[in-house]
Order: C-alpha cells, then structure tokens, then sequence
C-alpha cells in the first residue's frame, strides 16, 4: 500500500472538512494557456473518480480549476497521477481509471484516450516516437507508439515500477517493491542491468554532473527511508543516508541548473548536489500543512509546493522564491500532486 493513500485513509476518517479561502477565478471558455502557465495535477479520492487539473497563470496570479472538465465536457477519472508533454501533446495519466488522456497543450482539449493499462504512473519518451509508462500492478512496463498513441508492447518488471529518467540511451527505473533500480536499454527495450539501492524507491532525477539521485520510502515495517546518489557508469553508492523506518521522502526534484535538488519530508528540503551531508533544518517548514506535491519552475526556480489539507476538500498549492520567501498561495483540486510548468 502507498503511503500516500495510507494517510489519505487516516486523514479520512480522523479529520473533519474545513473549507479553504476563495481565489479568483476566471472563464474557461475559449481557454489558451499563457507562456510561462501552469497545470497542476489533483488526483482526487481514491475511487472517487474526482480527479482534476487546474491552471495558474503565475502572470495575474488567476487560477481556473475543473479545467479538463470544463474544455471536454467530462469528468477526467479516477487518480491524475502525472502530465509530461511529448511530441507536443500532453499526455495527462490517470492512475486508477487505467488510461493516459492526450490534450493539446494549449488548449486541454482531448485528442484521444490510450486504454489498456494496469495502473499507469508515469511517461517519458524514451526514443523517437517511443515512450515508457511504469505501472503500479502490471508487473511491466508499456510501451507506447507516440506518432499513433497506442500500446505496442510491454518489458517485464516484476513489482510496482515509479519515476524513470533517461540518460544515455538508458532509462533508469525505480520500483517501490523491489530493492533496486532497473537499467533498460531504450533500443532494445531489453533490462540490461540493475543496481542495490533499498526498497521503495519513489521518485529519480540525473543532476549536473551526470549522477543519478534516488529517494526511497522503505516499507514502514523494517526498511527505512534513504536518499542515494549513484554514479551510473560504475554503479558506484557515491552518498547515501537513512532515515527512521516510519519516515517517508518523496517529491525528488532538481533546480534548472541541476546543481540543487529539492524533496518532501513532511517539510521541503534542499541539497546542493555535491553534499555529503544531510541538511540540518528544511528549506520551507510545513508548519502544520500537509505537504503533498513538489514541483520547480525551470523557468524562474520559483519552488511550488501542494497541500492536501485534511485529503477530503480541496487543496492549496503555495508559490515561493529561490530564496524559500512566499510569493503566492492558491485553492485548486482535490489532493493536489504534481506539476507541469509551460515554457
């Protein structure tokens, strides 16, 4: 079970509803997203089917919410896991529901739906006209035509696959169940290798210098948490630190110079990528939120941070500076997750 839907059903049944401020809203007809826009992913209850996306304009400081909904006439689904655009499309995942919904960019509106998954997580292309889709239950990896947005074929990968990122024509796969990370050469589609890491590993970036950073959550029973940075050609554990066996980070994210990484730990931290050592004190407190989602606009390094609240009404995402400062804050969906930040 994921920790994240551990607390959601907690949180569920030990908090009451409390209702957020009002922001200011504006029409989503005829909607174009603005340069420098962003889409944020709520996933909504589980098997509620109320998942979302909505869209603030960082410009006006406007936010419009329901935003899928509103352009395609229909509810999005169940669990909006991730967006990534490729080939210029956006390619919208839905978790629970077993589908990617493919919008325009510009215009959320949808051009097709791609059905036939378990329980997809997350998409990256992985070559011309190729991409990745990890998966939570199907012990496999899709794989996805991106010029006809259909499924042509599948990797074995016993557990539930993560986050990947691509690196020299190798994706590198975490897998929460499994104590290690997965090597795929990206034209044979072939696991090639894999490394040592520990269990439940959630999320990966490549930083500067060509390392590969790691967070895992361990498995609340006798795992702990960890954070690695790997050398990827030798394999080499470069740095690593654990954590108590209740603990849980996620959220890995990395600055526009690739210098600084950024992750959840009930608050926000952040490392420089040539640490050896653990910062002592986060970068932005919680302070009695429940931060949920991370993202950081590459554009500004402005860091976004998502607030589930109490997991039942909607949520808050919070805007700061490089410097840790507030700038904004914002109602949007129902837990709120991720982020994609528009050029």
């Amino acid at each position: 079970m994921k920790k994240n839907l551990l607390l959601l059903i907690v949180t569920t049944v030990f908090f009451s509803c409390e209702k957020d401020k009002t922001n200011p809203t504006v029409s989503t007809s005829g909607f174009i997203a603005g340069q420098g826009g962003i889409y944020i992913s709520n996933e909504g209850g589980f098997q509620s089917g109320n998942s979302s996306i909505s869209y603030y304009n960082p410009s006006d400081q406007t936010i419009k919410n329901d935003l899928f909904q509103n352009v395609n006439g229909q509810a999005l689904g169940d669990i909006c896991q991730s967006m990534n655009v490729i080939n210029g499309k956006l390619y919208i995942v839905v978790n629970n529901s077993g589908k990617i919904e493919v919008c325009d960019p510009l215009t959320l509106k949808r051009t097709t739906t791609i059905t036939g998954f378990t329980s997809p997580r997350y998409i990256v292309t992985v070559d011309v006209n190729k991409a990745y889709v990890s998966d939570l239950f199907a012990n496999s990896i899709s794989i996805v035509n991106t010029a006809n947005n259909m499924i042509q074929g599948s990797i074995q990968l016993t557990g539930s696959t993560e986050q990947m990122v691509v690196s020299d024509n190798k994706v590198y796969v975490t897998n929460s169940l499994s104590d290690y990370l997965f090597v795929i050469d990206a034209f044979t589609n072939i696991i090639t290798d894999s490394i040592l890491i520990s269990k439940g590993a959630n999320s990966i970036q490549e930083d500067v210098n060509g390392k590969l950073w790691i967070l895992c959550g361990g498995d609340y029973v006798t795992t702990p948490a960890a954070i690695f940075r790997i050398e990827p050609v030798s394999k080499q554990i470069e740095f690593s630190q654990t954590f108590a066996v209740t603990d849980y980070l996620n959220r890995l994210c990395m600055n526009s110079g690739k210098d600084s990484l950024y992750f959840l730990f009930n608050n926000v931290y952040q490392m420089n990528v040539t640490d050896n050592t653990f910062p002592s004190a986060p970068f932005i407190a919680a302070s009695g939120n429940s931060f949920y989602g991370l993202g950081i606009n590459l554009a500004s390094n402005e860091i976004y941070v998502a607030d589930a609240g109490n997991f039942t009404q909607e949520g808050k995402v919070y805007r700061y500076n490089v410097s840790g400062n507030l700038i904004d804050d914002f109602t949007v969906g129902i837990n709120p997750g991720g982020f994609y930040f528009l050029p």
